[in-house]
């Protein structure tokens, strides 16, 4: 009999035990549909808001700016029509690329609409142009240069354009770019340079050829006051790279000698960070962080022999989701403040370790409820949650905060005889 009692009260105590693992497994599931409900707000009325907001910007600001190197061409044959005004032959005509010897200089000038900010810049272009006529018989030549596109000529300002030293002052409409054409001897060479001084939001971009020409010298210097350097999909990556932290620039260099590429030459312009998106990521991020919290609290009360009722997870996960439901308002309300997402951070994270650590201490259970709890807080709701600000380090740094905390669960259990203790 008391064989067949002990048989009876073991499997009584792991059939607690599981069930006690299905409420806390349902616990885990109904607060993550929460936080996933939560983020899907937030995306939603945040895209909403980009794409209204960042029209605005266009409109008054602009948007991308793409520069196209200059072609230059020359007529052999013009195109001959019929009586009928119909084309019967192509014009005959050679394209070449001018040398180039390029400045650009790009100043970082975020913009803000409606409470969202915008990567915007300012940039000064001064391009020097020389060309020659290559063939020995004397051609009709074009020089033609599309200003920037996708941004109205209303944002270029002090442009400035001379042929050979002198002002040039015979296109008065560049609404199909600067055109210069003239009858070219053999070997006759013209330089002509352009500057203007113009404003986008977006990647800034120098399109190389339209025709894979070949190109005999390019050299383009690109200085930014900013450090956070990124490329555009499709370009090439700068020959030199001069980085100065301690006045916050970076000097880009090109160099090209008789080369052909279907590779332009751009920067990506650093994006301010989008807090929203931050934000909701937060939220969808809650399930990995909240796992780990409470198999953290499993795992080191466990050790402990302070096994916590199912009631008690149900309070403690409560209060590591009071952060989420702050986050969900707090960053919108104080956007005003400066410094507002900060303060929405702190008053998010201040009002749930509050309540998480005041309930660990109320129930009385020991000090290791109260400190794995704040190491779940710290760790998996702190670290998970500033990780989403830092996009292009946010799988490090998670990665990192896993292993520290896997690091802390070895070092404690190391000697743990698990016999009954899970």
């Amino acid at each position: 009999m008391a064989e067949l009692s002990k048989q009876l009260k073991s499997a009584q105590s792991a059939s607690n035990k599981a069930l006690r693992y299905v409420i806390i497994a349902i616990i885990y599931v109904v607060f993550t549909l929460a936080a996933v409900v939560l983020g899907c707000r937030i995306q939603t009325k945040n895209t909403n808001l980009l794409v209204s907001n960042r029209a605005d910007v266009y409109d008054h600001w602009g948007s991308a700016i793409v520069q196209y190197a200059p072609t230059v061409s020359f007529l052999f044959e013009p195109a001959r029509y019929n009586d009928k005004g119909e084309l019967v032959k192509e014009a005959v005509m050679e394209y070449e690329t001018p040398a180039s010897d390029i400045e650009v200089n790009i100043s970082s000038s975020p913009r803000t609409s409606g409470k969202m900010r915008f990567p915007g810049y300012q940039v000064d272009f001064n391009a020097t142009y020389v060309f020659s006529n290559p063939f020995d018989v004397t051609l009709p030549s074009y020089f033609n240069l599309m200003l920037p596109q996708d941004t109205e000529l209303e944002s270029l300002d002090s442009l400035e354009i001379t042929v050979d030293g002198e002002p040039y002052t015979e296109d008065h409409n560049y609404s199909n770019g600067i055109d210069w054409s003239k009858y070219m001897l053999p070997g006759e060479t013209h330089t002509i340079t352009v500057s203007y001084k113009s404003r986008g939001t977006g990647n800034w971009e120098y399109i190389l050829s339209n025709y894979h020409d070949l190109i005999p010298h390019l050299k383009l210097r690109l200085t930014t006051d900013f450090l956070n350097i990124d490329y555009p999909v499709g370009t090439k990556a700068a020959d030199t790279l001069v980085i100065d932290k301690d006045k916050g620039s970076a000097e880009f260099l090109w160099v090209l000698k008789n080369s052909i590429t279907g590779q332009n030459i751009g920067v990506v312009i650093p994006e301010p960070v989008d807090v929203g998106k931050a934000t909701a990521n937060i939220m969808y991020f809650m399930a990995l962080g909240l796992i780990f919290f409470l198999g953290i609290l499993l795992l080191l009360t466990s050790i402990k022999d302070t096994p916590l009722h199912p009631m008690h997870y149900l309070f403690l996960t409560g209060g590591f989701f009071v952060f989420h439901i702050l986050m969900n308002y707090l960053p919108t309300l104080m956007q005003e403040w400066s410094g507002g997402i900060i303060w929405a951070f702190l008053i998010s994270v201040g009002a749930s370790a509050l309540m998480t650590l005041i309930y660990a201490t109320l129930i009385r259970k020991g000090k290791v409820v109260i400190w794995s709890s704040a190491l779940g807080l710290v760790l998996f709701q702190w670290g998970f949650s500033l990780a989403q600000f830092v996009p292009k380090f946010r799988g490090l740094i998670l990665a990192l905060i896993i292993i520290a905390g896997l690091g802390i669960a070895m070092g404690f259990t190391a000697r743990v005889d698990w016999k009954g203790k899970l």
